[in-house]
């Protein structure tokens, strides 16, 4: 069966329904729900400063699932720039032994909106190599021995409960990125699969063991409804707005990706990224991506209601994973 986990964000626009804190609350029973569901992960992104209030804390947001979740492995997504790396090392410490070990997986990233750097007092041109030696940091900080980092002879506990510590990810979208999740990281959280090849070759050159190929991709973002028809013009304004939002913030940084060129709701309807699909339809789907295919569900992507994402996430579990097991 495909890898299914669940990503949030944690939207919540003017125009909103709910309550950012209503939302949080839904956030945390369905952690909990799929978590007793046999759902594979849970992500929490990272942003700063934003209009609609996305979160900013995955730390905070990890350490409260943690606490209410038992088997679901837990991927908060970090701007590693922006920390302080012993700091860090000290609250996924914390969250490893609140979820019992084993189930932490940060995935480092560098982050690409100027103005989180500037808000944080950080040099954007220092972002890889900041990433790069977090993830050093971590290796010497999870011993739970003194080791000399800047000239200061520094410690850090309490040691996670995970005996080598726990299991670190890089994300990223270029080569360089790639390679360095080869040389220094556990694993690769690429944005593309299209940076996993040199990902496995640097792997491979290192002597490390073959990661195998990229397995296939759901679409970006995947909703499950009975008659999705009726479910397009609720969640469409929500959609709509944050991909507006990531628009501006890939202005002057890089090419605005495909998947943030929707600007109507027939744009996302004709869209590859954005399905609304019906459960049969959700297991053809998954069934095409195989037994390493990966399918993130986002279940309340730009802050529609909890109502809308608990009926997709109900129906995941009742009629579509029933044909997949």
């Amino acid at each position: 069966m495909a890898h299914i986990g669940l990503t949030y964000d944690m939207w919540a626009p003017a125009f909103g329904e709910e309550s950012l804190s209503n939302q949080y609350a839904a956030m945390l029973e369905q952690c909990e729900y799929a978590d007793r569901n046999g759902l594979e992960a849970i992500s929490f992104n990272e942003h700063h400063g934003t209009d609609d209030g996305y979160n900013p804390s995955p730390i905070t947001a990890t350490a409260a699932v943690a606490a209410r979740t038992r088997n679901i492995k837990l991927r908060p997504l970090l701007l590693a720039p922006l920390y302080d790396p012993l700091r860090l090392a000290e609250d996924l410490a914390v969250i490893d032994n609140i979820s019992g070990g084993g189930r932490l997986e940060p995935v480092l990233g560098a982050g690409y909106r100027s103005e989180e750097f500037d808000m944080f007092d950080r040099d954007r041109s220092q972002r890889r190599r900041s990433v790069d030696s977090t993830a050093a940091v971590f290796r010497q900080a999870w011993t739970g021995e003194w080791f000399e980092y800047e000239g200061r002879r520094v410690r850090v506990t309490p040691r996670p409960a995970t005996e080598s510590g726990p299991k670190i990810l890089m994300g990223g979208a270029s080569p360089a990125a790639a390679r360095a999740a080869a040389r220094l990281a556990d694993g690769f959280y690429p944005i593309s699969p299209v940076f996993w090849p040199s990902y496995r070759e640097e792997c491979l050159k290192l002597g490390k063991s073959d990661p195998g190929p990229a397995g296939k991709r759901a679409a970006m973002f995947v909703h499950v409804a009975e008659d999705p028809d009726s479910v397009w013009p609720k969640i469409s304004p929500y959609l709509l707005n944050a991909i507006s939002q990531y628009r501006q913030w890939n202005v002057g940084q890089q090419a605005v990706p495909p998947q943030f060129a929707a600007e109507h709701e027939k744009d996302l309807r004709n869209s590859e990224f954005y399905l609304v699909l019906t459960p049969d339809e959700a297991v053809t789907m998954l069934k095409e991506l195989g037994s390493d295919g990966i399918c993130i569900l986002r279940p309340m992507w730009g802050g529609f209601s909890s109502e809308l994402a608990w009926s997709s996430l109900e129906l995941v579990v009742e009629k579509v994973l029933p044909q997949l097991t």
